[in-house]
C-alpha cells in the first residue's frame, strides 16, 4: 500500500529540528550581547544534516523499491529484482537478503508449476528440480516430487488394469462367440439334448428335446402331474425319474459316462450321459443325450417275430411298414420282399415237385426270378427238355435261357 506521507517522515523531523535550533541561535544572537560567531558552530551541523538527509533518501529509495517489488510478487510477477545494491552496510544485506528469496520463491513455483504441467498431460518423468533450494522451499518440491511419483504409480496401475480389462472382454467376447455357436450347434443337432447343473437343474434344453417333450406331452402327464414342456428349464431333471433324489444324487456322483433307458409317456428312450468338468476339474452339471427308441424296438421285436415264424416254416407275416422312416421302413420293406419272394419261390417249387411226384411234368414255374431262384426256373426246363414226348417249340417258348 503506498504512504507518501511515511515516506518523507525522516527527512521532516530532521529539517524541522535543524530549523529550530537555526532560528533559535539567531534569536540569541540578535539580542545584546550575543555573539554573532555562536552562529559559526552551525555551518558543519546543517552540513552533517545534510549528508543525513541524501543517506536517507538513499534508504528510502530502496525502501520504496522493495515496497513496488512486494506488490508485484503480489500479483505472481517474479521478474523485477532489487538493483544498484550498496557494497556494504545494513542495506545491501537487506536487498540481498530480499533478492535470495525471490529467486527461491521464483524458482519453486516455477519448478513446481512445470512438474504439475507435465503430470497434467499425464508425463510423470519430469520432476520439480530442488537444487539451490532451501528450507520450506526445497521440503516443499520434495513433496511435490514424492507426490508426482505415487501419481505416476496410480496411472501404471490404472493403466495395466485398463489393459488387464480390456484383454479379459477380448477373452470374454471369443469365449461368448464360442459359446454362442456352440449353442446354435446344439440348438439344431437332430438328437435331443439337455444340460443340468451339478444341483439338477435343467439350465438348457435343444430343439429337438423340446419338440419330443412337446409331441409326447400328453403321456409325460401320465407320469408326471402337472407336466409343462415350456417350464423344464429352471426345473429339476429328478422330476423324469420315479426317485428323484435317487436320480440326482447318481447324476452328482457321476465319473464317466452313463449309458440307460427310461420309459416315459409310452416311449422308450436311450439316455447317454455325461459329466461336465471345469479344466480345475470341478464338477459343472452334466449333459444327457435322449435317443427316443421307441419305433426301433418295435420294429426289433416285429422282425424277431418274422423271423421266428418263418424259421418254423410260417412265411405268410409281414412287417407293418406304416409309421416307420428311414432306416427301419427300408429294413421292413427288404424283410418283406424277402419273405414274399421266398414264399413265391418255395411254393412254386413246391407245386413242381409234387407234380413230378404224381408222374405229372407238365406244371412249370412261371414267375421271373433272379438269382438262385432263376437258376432252380432253367433247372425245370432242362428236366423238361431231356422228355422225348415233349414239343421242342413249345419248350423254346417256355424256356428262352
Amino acid at each position: 500500500m503506498n504512504n507518501s506521507s511515511s515516506r518523507s517522515e525522516p527527512a521532516g523531523f530532521a529539517w524541522l529540528l535543524g530549523l529550530v535550533m537555526v532560528v533559535v541561535r539567531c534569536c540569541k544572537a540578535g539580542k545584546p550581547g550575543g555573539a554573532p560567531l555562536a552562529l559559526a558552530w552551525l555551518m558543519p551541523a546543517l552540513g552533517v544534516m545534510l549528508a543525513w538527509h541524501f543517506k536517507l533518501q538513499r534508504r528510502q529509495r530502496y525502501i520504496l523499491d522493495i515496497q513496488a517489488i512486494s506488490q508485484e510478487v503480489a500479483k505472481g510477477q517474479f521478474g523485477k529484482r532489487l538493483l544498484n545494491v550498496p557494497a556494504n552496510g545494513l542495506i545491501h544485506d537487506v536487498c540481498w537478503d530480499f533478492n535470495d528469496m525471490l529467486d527461491q520463491l521464483e524458482a519453486c513455483f516455477r519448478e513446481q508449476g512445470a512438474a504439475l504441467q507435465y503430470a497434467s498431460e499425464g508425463q510423470y518423468f519430469r520432476l520439480a528440480q530442488t537444487s539451490g533450494l532451501r528450507g520450506t522451499f526445497s521440503t516443499s518440491l520434495a513433496q511435490t516430487n514424492q507426490s508426482l511419483l505415487t501419481m505416476a504409480k496410480n496411472a501404471e496401475a490404472e493403466q495395466r488394469a485398463a489393459a488387464e480389462k480390456l484383454a479379459a472382454q477380448d477373452r470374454e467376447r471369443v469365449v461368448a462367440n464360442e459359446n454362442r455357436r456352440i449353442r446354435l450347434a446344439l440348438d439344431n443337432v437332430s438328437l435331443p439334448v439337455r444340460i443340468a447343473d451339478d444341483d439338477g437343474t435343467v439350465v438348457y434344453i435343444n430343439h429337438a428335446l423340446r419338440d419330443t417333450l412337446q409331441r409326447n406331452a400328453s403321456g409325460f402327464r401320465k407320469q408326471i402331474a402337472g407336466f409343462d414342456p415350456d417350464k423344464v428349464v429352471g426345473s429339476n431333471i429328478g422330476m423324469f425319474y420315479a426317485d428323484p433324489q435317487a436320480a440326482v444324487s447318481r447324476l452328482r456322483n457321476l465319473s464317466a459316462v452313463a449309458q440307460s433307458r427310461l420309459e416315459l409317456g409310452g416311449r422308450m428312450y436311450d439316455l447317454t450321459t455325461t459329466p461336465v468338468l471345469s479344466q480345475q476339474s470341478e464338477r459343472l452339471g452334466t449333459v444327457g443325450q435322449w435317443l427316443d427308441v421307441t419305433d426301433q424296438l418295435a420294429a426289433e421285436q416285429e422282425i424277431d417275430q418274422m423271423v421266428s415264424a418263418a424259421a418254423q416254416g410260417n412265411l405268410s407275416q409281414r412287417l407293418d411298414l406304416h409309421g416307420k422312416t428311414g432306416f427301419f421302413a427300408s429294413l421292413s420293406s427288404g424283410m418283406n420282399q424277402l419273405v414274399q419272394t421266398t414264399e413265391q419261390g418255395l411254393s412254386d417249387v413246391a407245386e413242381v415237385l409234387s407234380a413230378m411226384a404224381e408222374g405229372d411234368l407238365t406244371p412249370r414255374i412261371k414267375r421271373d426270378y433272379a438269382g438262385l431262384w432263376q437258376g432252380q426256373g432253367q433247372r425245370q426246363c432242362l428236366s423238361r427238355k431231356s422228355d422225348p414226348g415233349d414239343d421242342r417249340s413249345a419248350w423254346r417258348r417256355r424256356c428262352p435261357h
